[in-house]
């Protein structure tokens, strides 16, 4: 019994129990959240996001041990809410990956955010062209944990900080030289990313390792240096640099390369080198990123042409059919205007017509829904006494229409 009282007065709180002490109820309170978020509640204050002009996209990543992935994960989402953050994060044992949209009114606080998490420190924050304010990369912020922020499909981790040597955007384009003058024996450049962002937009002379997923470039990097010598330039890029990481790493321990280097900042950083120096960018065509806006166009050069029709192009989309038979990495594909017009945002005549009878479904079945509650409606008049007959006639037009609607939804169905 006097366990028991002990018990409730520690979980009341009482005088009798153990002290309770809240940090929210100290003094030095606000001194701990602005040090854990980078900012204090008057910074905040002076900021209002609804007077932003424009979204800047940022991206960053850090490959580092992160010991509590969870603490981290609320103090991103604590430090980044409050200044109207979007974007996705991913987190896990191995690091960080991050593409967001700050609101420009907000962009110190949040350098000073990342500046205060000891994981991201040394963070490179590669910042794209700014979007309007209307125009939303993001929705929302998402803060996501997983397994891996890149999913490599290893047996076992490698040491990613023996990776090679990262060249600044200056560098890579005098390291690119030797493949526009044709010299005798220029660098391997190669392509990290997949083939629905090669397709659209490389560096000249490059060569695209064509895979659907990062998973499948350990086997294209055997094939593309099959009797290459060990000591040769390979210069590797992708769009932010976090492929470069990886893929560097498993060229120097698991191949035995001894000259290989990546573009700091990937394809983000050098466009907007390339353009604040007036020089002619070496990579042509559509930088493919990864959120709403899909593609950045860096010059007028289309290197895809439309799948229906075989017009240039280099607009990306995803079959509007949910149904498609297509394997769900295979789904992107290039597709002009008036062809995404006549297939309705389909890949195919097929998808279309069965894109079409399932939306026609669709709207039956929401029918069907209003249909049950007016009739519900009609059976409670025609219970009433007053309006008995009028309730009758009501219930009887309805059954008539739910019946009608039923096996148009039969016939529809039988098509799919």
């Amino acid at each position: 019994a006097a366990r028991r009282a002990a018990q409730a007065g520690r979980a009341s709180g009482s005088p009798h129990g153990k002290l309770r002490l809240y940090i929210k109820d100290t003094d030095r309170f606000d001194e701990f959240v602005a040090t854990r978020r980078g900012y204090d509640a008057a910074a905040q204050a002076a900021v209002s996001v609804d007077s932003m002009t424009k979204w800047q996209p940022v991206s960053f990543y850090r490959l580092t041990q992160v010991a509590d992935t969870e603490a981290l994960m609320r103090r991103m989402r604590s430090a980044w809410e409050p200044i109207g953050v979007r974007g996705r994060v991913y987190v896990a044992g191995e690091g960080i990956n991050a593409q967001v949209a700050v609101p420009d009114v907000s962009l110190d606080l949040f350098r000073k955010t990342v500046a205060a998490m000891p994981e991201l420190e040394g963070c490179y924050l590669n910042l794209d062209d700014p979007s309007d304010v209307h125009y939303m990369p993001f929705t929302k912020l998402q803060i996501k944990l997983r397994k891996q922020v890149l999913a490599d499909g290893l047996d076992k981790p490698l040491d990613w900080s023996n990776n090679g040597k990262k060249l600044s955007p200056q560098e890579w384009h005098e390291a690119l030289e030797p493949l526009v003058t044709g010299a005798e024996k220029p660098p391997i450049l190669l392509d990290v990313r997949n083939i629905y962002e090669s397709q659209v937009g490389l560096f000249k002379g490059a060569k695209p390792l064509d895979t659907i997923t990062f998973r499948e470039t350990w086997d294209a990097f055997r094939r593309e240096l099959e009797g290459v010598e060990k000591d040769r330039l390979v210069l590797t890029y992708c769009t932010g640099g976090i492929r470069c990481e990886k893929a560097n790493a498993y060229l120097i321990q698991e191949m035995g390369y001894n000259n290989v280097a990546a573009l700091r900042g990937g394809i983000i950083n050098y466009v907007q080198f390339a353009q604040s120096k007036g020089l002619g960018s070496r990579f042509t065509g559509v930088n493919h990123v990864f959120d709403q806006r899909l593609g950045q166009r860096v010059d007028g050069e289309m290197l895809a042409s439309c799948m229906n029709c075989g017009a240039p192009c280099d607009v990306q989309t995803d079959c509007a059919s949910t149904h498609c038979p297509r394997p769900y990495s295979k789904r992107r594909f290039i597709q002009c205007v008036d062809c995404a017009a006549d297939f309705d945002g389909c890949c195919s005549t097929a998808c279309r017509s069965e894109h079409a009878v399932r939306t026609e479904i669709a709207g039956m079945e929401a029918e069907e829904v209003q249909l049950r509650s007016s009739l519900k409606r009609a059976r409670d008049r025609a219970a009433s006494t007053g309006k008995r007959a009028e309730g009758e006639a009501e219930v009887r037009d309805l059954e008539g229409r739910r019946e009608r609607l039923r096996l148009h939804k039969l016939a529809a169905e039988s098509r799919v």
